[in-house]
């Protein structure tokens, strides 16, 4: 498919797109017609409507985050309530071995780091939490696992001024890395969360 002009093919390229077998192809797909699917704008929920969020997991996380960087973009408050409690809701009932593979789980991080961005400059960090919090705990395959997400979780509990909260995450020894480039964000927003309880801290 050269262009998106059709939506119930755009919907049978990501249903295809979803197959264990063809999914690794999804990060392009999405890359190349990145700007396409953004212009769909109020039609990904008809799109979203279309896809299953267990059996097309990856496509429809995948137009899940586009939905919400539409929203981003465009500046839609109204829209805010209905995207967050379907996230929410996705979140909640998403599957852990799902979220850990290739790309399903860069779309996922990325669509926590967008609703930590958007909670905080709401100003309402606090309804931020149990969402992220739960993230992180789909994400990660121990308690021992650091995943990218630890730090929008530490972020929301310093900006919410609850500090003790984001220990339920981190007050343990980490032994794992997802990767480890791209916890670096991790590492700082702990030491600040450990700064604010009054712990010890190595330096």
């Amino acid at each position: 498919m050269s262009t998106i002009s059709d939506i119930s093919l755009f919907v049978a390229e990501l249903k295809a797109l979803s197959a264990p077998e063809r999914v690794a192809e999804l990060k392009d797909y999405f890359g190349k017609f990145s700007k396409q699917i953004l212009a769909l704008g109020n039609e990904l929920s008809k799109v979203l409507s279309n896809l299953d969020p267990v059996a097309h997991c990856p496509s429809y996380l995948a137009i899940l985050l586009a939905q919400f960087v539409v929203y981003q973009l465009n500046e839609e408050e109204d829209k805010f309530e209905g995207l967050f409690k379907h996230i929410s809701e996705f979140v909640a009932g998403s599957d852990k071995t799902q979220l850990n593979t290739s790309p399903t789980d860069e779309f996922f991080c990325e669509l926590i780091h967008n609703v930590t961005e958007a909670v905080v400059k709401k100003q309402i960090p606090m309804r931020g939490i149990p969402v992220v919090e739960m993230a992180v705990k789909k994400l990660r395959l121990t308690e021992q696992h650091l995943t990218p997400i630890h730090a929008d979780f530490c972020q929301l509990c310093l900006v919410a001024s609850h500090p003790s909260a984001a220990l339920r995450l981190i007050n343990i020894d980490i032994v794992e890395y997802q990767p480890a480039e791209k916890c670096i964000g991790v590492h700082a927003h702990g030491y600040q969360v450990r700064k604010a309880c009054d712990l010890d801290i190595d330096e």
